[in-house]
């Protein structure tokens, strides 16, 4: 019973990150607005970048449950914080987002995001 916190950890960094990448395709997702020329706005980047971290922390929170090593499992908890980090501040600060402050990007995206990065950092952290 001494892996039990592990488990226990690693359910709730699967969870978590699984509800991320979800979230993140459905409900804060940035609009699927075009420009007039067809392309597509910086903000969709956003999400697919923010997409892309979100299944990332899926696999290693994965990992993190498969291995049964103490160390190996505090070195992907490592790794799973700064990904969580890197991800929340994409929107807005790495990938810019647009200019009006009643758009999707700005009203869901962004803090949905930024939420949830802080919120899976924070597990992996504790989970070391």
């Amino acid at each position: 019973m001494e892996n039990q916190p592990d488990r226990l950890f690693g359910g709730i960094l699967l969870a978590q990150s699984v509800l991320y990448a979800v979230l993140e395709k459905t409900v804060f997702s940035p609009c699927a607005a075009l420009k007039e020329d067809g392309s597509h706005m910086s903000c969709h980047y956003s999400g697919e970048t923010v997409f892309v971290f979100a299944v990332l922390l899926v696999l290693l929170s994965v990992a993190y449950l498969i291995t049964k090593n103490r160390a190996k499992q505090k070195g992907v908890a490592l790794a799973m914080g700064p990904c969580a980090l890197i991800s929340a501040f994409v929107p807005g600060g790495v990938i810019p987002l647009c200019m009006m402050n009643t758009m999707q990007c700005r009203i869901l995206h962004q803090p949905g995001t930024l939420i949830f990065g802080i919120l899976i950092a924070g597990t992996a952290f504790a989970a070391q």
